[in-house]
């Protein structure tokens, strides 16, 4: 067999394009090309992959400007990292990463990614470490429900993507010790897969507000909004009679509500490559900019 061809950047080339959702469907049961028509691949999510006569390997890269402890940091997260069964176990993967490594190591403060606990240690041998999140929960009172003031949006629809495309491109971190800024094609990502049933609209606030209630909870993904939000001015349209605490999936050091620290639900882990990475906080990295 001849060596397989690296290839980057090849959105441009249906056919590699198309292979690679090929993989990305068959590997994770997840679809990037409704996504890649929407107009939200760009410049800032860039494949890596080995080509023979199909994509058989891929690791991708999503360039973060995270914001923590209230300094920009530059980042490289790594995602969509993929191999097709029958090309396993000939170190595809491990050489797609050490030329994202090679050639950003330069440019970025840190590198980092979420893996399945069992693939921690293939990630050591890169020098990533775990680094451990934190739970924020919030205890709520039954309070006076104001669902019936928000509308769950339809992204079938031109004007509910619309609507999306604006605040998420004017919004403002929700956190000061561990922020996401310039994430808009992750972000956007989610309201084609996991997450697209989860977006409300608030008029009166003019905010997005993507959650999902669970038995007594809510679990709150994001606040996609264009000014600073306090956890009292949304309460009342994600609560209901039988809630009574509410789990943030981010750091929401911003919404002046007061939370207990727990340790995360999931087993996923965080891995963090950088010279140095300190974060004196209990923090949580922003589901709606995980890749």
């Amino acid at each position: 067999m001849q060596s397989p061809e690296f290839i980057k950047n090849y959105q441009s080339n249906d056919n590699q394009r198309l292979d690679f959702n090929r993989l990305v469907v068959e590997t994770f049961d997840i679809d990037f090309e409704n996504w890649f028509q929407g107009g939200h691949w760009n410049d800032r999510y860039i494949c890596y992959a080995y080509w023979d006569n199909k994509i058989i390997s891929n690791a991708s890269l999503n360039l973060m400007d995270l914001i923590i402890h209230d300094s920009p940091v530059n980042a490289v997260q790594i995602g969509t990292v993929m191999t097709h069964p029958d090309y396993r176990g000939k170190g595809l993967v491990s050489a797609l990463i050490n030329r994202i490594i090679h050639d950003y190591t330069a440019v970025t403060d840190l590198f980092y990614l979420f893996c399945e606990p069992e693939l921690a240690s293939f990630y050591q041998r890169f020098g990533f470490k775990e680094i451990q999140q934190s739970s924020f929960i919030a205890d709520i009172n039954t309070v006076e429900s104001h669902n019936s003031q928000i509308r769950k949006l339809d992204f079938s629809k031109t004007d509910d993507r619309e609507l999306a495309k604006r605040l998420i491109r004017k919004r403002t971190p929700l956190s000061s010790t561990f922020g996401v800024r310039n994430a808009e094609h992750i972000i956007s990502w989610y309201t084609y897969n996991m997450l697209n049933n989860n977006f409300y609209y608030c008029p009166a606030e003019d905010i997005i507000l993507v959650f999902e209630k669970k038995e007594n909870a809510v679990h709150l993904f994001d606040i996609i909004s264009a000014h600073s939000i306090k956890f009292e001015q949304i309460k009342n349209y994600i609560s209901g009679p039988q809630i009574n605490k509410v789990e943030f999936h981010f750091t929401p050091d911003r919404l002046d509500v007061q939370c207990k620290t727990e340790p995360p639900q999931n087993s996923d882990k965080l891995m963090i490559k950088a010279e140095s990475f300190n974060i004196a906080s209990p923090f949580k990295h922003p589901i709606t900019a995980r890749a």
